[in-house]
């Protein structure tokens, strides 16, 4: 416990959201110029993320049940605007004919797109067919590739 007493008085708590990302512009900017252990830092990174998401999960019925006795749901502590809000709601159409219907529709539609998909992903090079019901002539491309990079990483 005494563990995240630290965490309580760190100065980071009393900054404000601009004042923390300057810090870290700060940090980056030193980085750059002076170099460092950016793996070590990046670690500390993945677990601070994994204290802070579980202390969250953790405190979530209290701050839910505390927020109960606020005007509206909702306080402020810290600088940090708080409140309950719904999130997930979700809607269920299957009562409903006409959707049900268009549904089908779009759903065999999807299917449709996702074998040309697979069709086009194969393709090693450009292919000419002639369309059945046209006779035209038709050139099929594979699709062009684009990614980027992120970084995976686990705490054990």
């Amino acid at each position: 416990m005494q563990e995240l007493t630290l965490i309580k008085e760190n100065p980071v708590v009393l900054s404000t959201k601009e004042g923390i990302t300057g810090m870290v512009d700060n940090y980056i900017k030193d980085i750059a110029f002076n170099g460092g252990d950016v793996l070590r830092d990046w670690a500390m990174c993945e677990k601070y993320g994994v204290l802070i998401g579980a202390m969250k999960e953790g405190l979530k019925p209290y701050v839910i049940k505390e927020l109960e006795f606020c005007d509206k749901r909702e306080s402020r502590s810290l600088g940090t605007d708080i409140k309950v809000v719904a999130s997930g709601t979700k809607y269920d159409y299957s009562e409903s004919k006409m959707w049900l219907e268009q549904k089908q529709r779009v759903d065999a539609e999807s299917a449709r797109l996702k074998d040309i998909e697979t069709f086009l992903k194969s393709l090693k090079s450009p292919m000419t067919s002639v369309d059945e019901e046209t006779g035209e002539t038709v050139t099929h491309y594979p699709p062009s590739k684009s990614s980027s990079e992120t970084i995976r990483s686990s705490v054990d």
